[in-house]
């Protein structure tokens, strides 16, 4: 800074000259000043004219890539069925999946993949309104644990995956 009344040499000039670089007294370190704002004295056309670095303006901080879908509930219902067959008619022999899921540029698609012993498969869930998404899986012919993992895509192609989910599916236990 300096103070007002006191005097600094002048060692450059911006191209226009309205501004000049000084150091001020009892300094090391130089800095600019508007012509505005002081009273220079002596030959300005011998000042040498330094070049100026553009002042740095902000930029726009370009929008993330988009994010895949955020997948904020998987449930089975219910959590046992058994196999296909006859015999114990009030158990159910399919599991019902629901899924809250949510995108910023929109969801396209919600699977399930599941794996029961040396059974696979895949079922799409379909929109229940909202974020809310559901589907049927069942019957089938193995006991065992099923695996449940659910996929989810949006319209630009990013993806996630839900850790897995399980239903043990039992041969008639009445």
């Amino acid at each position: 800074m300096i103070e007002s009344g006191a005097q600094a040499p002048i060692d450059g000039k911006n191209s226009e000259g309205t501004w000049f670089r000084v150091q001020p007294p009892g300094s090391s370190r130089t800095c600019w000043v508007s012509n505005a704002s002081g009273e220079a004295q002596g030959d300005l056309a011998s000042v040498p004219v330094i070049a100026v670095a553009p002042i740095a303006t902000a930029t726009a901080t370009p929008a993330p890539a988009n994010q895949p879908p955020v997948i904020q509930d998987l449930s089975a219902s219910p959590s046992l069925i058994l196999t296909d067959g006859t015999g114990c008619p009030t158990y159910s022999r399919t599991v019902t999946l629901s899924a809250v899921v949510s995108d910023d540029v929109g969801v396209d698609s919600v699977v399930v993949q599941w794996t029961l012993g040396t059974l696979s498969g895949e079922t799409t869930l379909l929109p229940a309104g909202g974020n809310n998404y559901s589907g049927v899986i069942g019957p089938v012919t193995q006991v065992g644990t099923m695996s449940i993992n659910l996929i989810a895509r949006d319209t630009s192609g990013a993806s996630v995956s839900s850790g897995p989910v399980t239903v043990d599916v039992q041969n008639c236990i009445e």
